[in-house]
């Protein structure tokens, strides 16, 4: 089952700037990313309810 509306999601990013928290909408939440502005590897964190993911963007 998708997790219920209006949950937190935490939000972070290891290079570059992502938005603090993003709050979910029929189980999705989104937040806005912008890179660094040089070259790497960046890692995008998400964690809600003691689940978390993470995404890893690579920055050219």
């Amino acid at each position: 089952a998708p997790i219920a509306d209006s949950t937190r999601v935490s939000l972070v990013a290891t290079l570059g700037r992502v938005s603090a928290e993003a709050y979910t909408i029929d189980g999705l939440a989104v937040g806005s990313y912008r890179a660094a502005s040089h070259a790497g590897q960046a890692m995008i964190i998400a964690q809600a309810r003691g689940v978390r993911d993470t995404m890893r963007v690579t920055l050219y």
